[in-house]
């Protein structure tokens, strides 16, 4: 496990990873499986891009990210 701006991540960052993204309120929880929009291959460099991308346009009270 790592701790990135407060968030947990694990698993492995491959390029075609879909990601299950806990959220402080538990009703907003989901999957997120789009890759990285901000890449013409849509590949995420990093967990850093991961969730520094999915606190802003998903939600800012993600606690944990998990690939699959």
């Amino acid at each position: 496990m790592n701790m990135i701006k407060g968030v947990e991540v694990y698993g492995e960052l491959q390029d075609d990873s879909s990601f299950f993204i806990c959220c402080e309120d538990e009703e907003f929880d989901g999957v997120y499986a789009d890759g990285n929009p901000n890449d013409a291959e849509y590949k995420f460099a990093n967990w850093t891009d991961v969730v520094v991308h999915l606190l802003k346009e998903y939600r800012s009270d993600i606690v944990q990210i998990e690939t699959d």
